[in-house]
């Protein structure tokens, strides 16, 4: 895989009607998402949250937040690690 496919989406506001995400917001599961992605980790430095959709025990859906998710910023759907 060259680089990711991230795009901008919507507000975090719009996730929040979303009840089946996660938010990671602690340094360990940030991280060990971050992990999952290998050598195209490098592209997710930016983004400081992550809300995930899971299904059997893996992430379907990314979104990434570059600063503390306020409802009016920015998200950005980021491919799933294979």
């Amino acid at each position: 895989m060259q680089g990711l496919k991230i795009r901008q989406k919507g507000t975090v506001k719009d996730l929040e009607k979303q009840t089946d995400l996660i938010l990671l917001q602690t340094d360990y599961d940030i991280e060990a998402l971050k992990d999952l992605y290998g050598k195209n980790k490098k592209y997710l430095e930016e983004f400081v949250y992550f809300f995930v959709k899971e299904k059997d025990g893996q992430y379907i859906k990314v979104y990434g937040v570059t600063t503390i998710p306020y409802t009016f910023l920015s998200y950005y759907e980021i491919e799933p690690p294979c």
